[in-house]
């Protein structure tokens, strides 16, 4: 039976969007370090330089750009997510179109403990994801910061095209800063779900999912980062049989 995500597209796209970023920001690098080595070697030619400087201001525009659409459709696939997910929780109708053979537990009878345990289960695979990503975040930040510092104190430039070809840096530091905060945040929201379902009281469990519910879905909201496509499609298998273990130890299934 194939599967069916109704949310698919959007990160489908968001997937093809972050490899132009991606090459944006290799090519913006490569300028650059050019323009490091034409000042290095007294290159005199102004006309050159100044079409890389430009250049590189104009994709850093791009950059900024293309990172405000992608944060608007990340928002709309995580609306749509967001209601499936509910959907399949608590056997509502929120969502116009609902997934096929996406939840993996589907064995728990539908109700605020389906609810916690799905929200349990999306936590701990976005703990675990956000983590694999912050070494290669770390490593694009560093080049990035330094390279474009070197261009800054040792170029030549007009004060608006170094105002331009600053965007990009900063974006890059700002979303660096958001996937760390997004990963602290969510492990302790995965350490909160390992201590609910052991309660006695099942009108603090149902407070406390809730609970943790707004504040991971906040998280993903302020931080409108996507996952890594990759690194989930490479760690999916063990993740699920990870989780599977989770299940069984933590949750009253």
């Amino acid at each position: 039976m194939s599967e069916k995500v109704p949310h698919a597209n959007y990160y489908d796209w968001l997937n093809k969007t972050s490899i132009f970023s991606s090459s944006i920001l290799v090519v913006s690098i490569i300028i650059s370090v050019f323009l490091l080595v034409l000042e290095f070697f007294k290159f005199s030619v102004e006309g050159i330089k100044e079409f890389f400087n430009c250049a590189l201001a104009f994709l850093s525009v791009i950059y900024f750009v293309i990172d405000s659409i992608q944060s608007y459709v990340f928002h709309k696939a995580e609306s749509i997510r967001s209601l499936d997910f509910i959907d399949n929780s608590l056997d509502s109708s929120f969502s116009e179109e609902n997934s096929k053979d996406y939840f993996s537990n589907e064995e728990v009878k539908v109700g605020i403990n389906k609810l916690g345990i799905n929200n349990f289960e999306n936590v701990f695979f976005t703990k675990c994801i956000t983590s694999k990503m912050l070494p290669k975040e770390y490593i694009k930040l560093s080049i990035v910061f330094v390279v474009f510092l070197f261009v800054c104190i040792f170029s030549n430039k007009e004060i608006i095209t170094l105002v331009f070809q600053s965007a990009l840096p900063f974006t890059i530091i700002l979303q660096t800063f958001k996937l760390y905060k997004l990963n602290s945040n969510v492990k302790s929201v995965f350490n909160n779900y390992k201590l609910i379902f052991k309660s006695v009281n099942e009108e603090k469990i149902v407070q406390n999912i809730v609970n943790n519910i707004i504040i991971y879905e906040k998280n993903l909201s302020w931080a409108g980062i996507s996952l890594d496509s990759k690194i989930f499609k490479k760690m999916n298998t063990q993740l699920s049989s990870e989780w599977e273990k989770i299940k069984q130890k933590h949750c009253k299934v």
